[in-house]
């Protein structure tokens, strides 16, 4: 389960890195307004926010998956809801189909040190944020 779910979170980060690297690319146009620009932004929140998208021809993702990653239908039920496969590393969703074993084992590693390094890093984040107030209600205002 936890590795299933790390493999789905790291394919909508690369996924929204790669739609947040576009959108960056395109500030580079001086041609265009910065309001179209800031409005861009959205896309990459979709992304993250919205996993899976709508199976069409006319779709961006079934354009993109023609030639570099494959498209996974999510249930077999819902034939029309689809995401993109980047790391090709799984041959279906629910369940989680790996293609070797090699890949599940090593998906399982990677999600117990992803599960870690959450758990320091927000409990990094409550301590510096105990000390930080600590310190402040110690300062005396002039």
């Amino acid at each position: 389960m936890l590795s299933e779910l790390f493999y789905w979170v790291l394919n909508i980060s690369i996924i929204g890195s790669v739609t947040g690297l576009v959108v960056l690319s395109l500030r580079e146009i001086k041609t265009l307004p910065r309001f179209v620009i800031y409005v861009f932004w959205v896309l990459p929140l979709i992304r993250f926010w919205v996993p899976f998208g709508i199976a069409n021809e006319y779709s961006l993702l079934n354009l993109i998956s023609r030639y570099t990653t494959k498209t996974v239908v999510i249930w077999k039920e819902l034939p029309q809801l689809t995401t993109t496969n980047i790391i090709m590393g799984a041959k279906g969703y629910f369940p989680m189909e790996y293609k070797t074993d090699l890949l599940k084992n090593v998906f399982n590693v990677a999600s117990f040190l992803w599960i870690i390094v959450c758990c320091a890093a927000i409990l990094t984040s409550v301590l510096l944020y105990f000390l930080t107030k600590s310190e402040l209600k110690s300062v005396e205002l002039i």
